[in-house]
């Protein structure tokens, strides 16, 4: 995937179109495609012009699959660390499951680019974990 996302130079001349190339990829329940797609957000796509949108995909993320589970965690800290206040709005009034929820906040406080008393708050939402068992 990596050397797939290195060739995608030009993107930004059709962010639109990739992002509409994108959506089927978003919400499909397959795992590794599903995992395609949140990639492609983290590298492409969390930026103000579409930082509501991709909250509101990883919000509808429902697929208790563990590698879905840790991208949807891996973008959450991204938007965290470079949208602090509307992704601190978006983890108050999530619907991530326990699990993609509390390591998206483990992601963040072991990020070197978020202060420590903001760690500190991070870590007051935790939530009780619920075991997930994945296939």
């Amino acid at each position: 995937m990596r050397q797939f996302l290195q060739r995608l130079k030009n993107y930004k001349a059709y962010r639109s179109e990739t992002w509409e190339f994108l959506k089927p990829y978003l919400q499909s329940e397959e795992e590794y495609v599903l995992r395609f797609g949140i990639v492609m957000l983290i590298n492409f796509y969390i930026e103000n012009e579409y930082i509501d949108e991709v909250l509101k995909i990883l919000d509808a993320v429902n697929l208790e699959k563990y590698y879905v589970n840790i991208a949807a965690a891996w973008a959450v800290s991204i938007c965290f660390v470079k949208f602090p206040e509307k992704t601190m709005a978006y983890l108050e009034n999530s619907n991530l499951d326990n699990f993609t929820y509390n390591k998206a906040l483990q992601k963040i406080t072991e990020s070197f680019r978020v202060d420590k008393d903001t760690k500190i708050k991070i870590r007051s939402l935790k939530r009780t974990s619920e075991k997930v068992h994945y296939q």
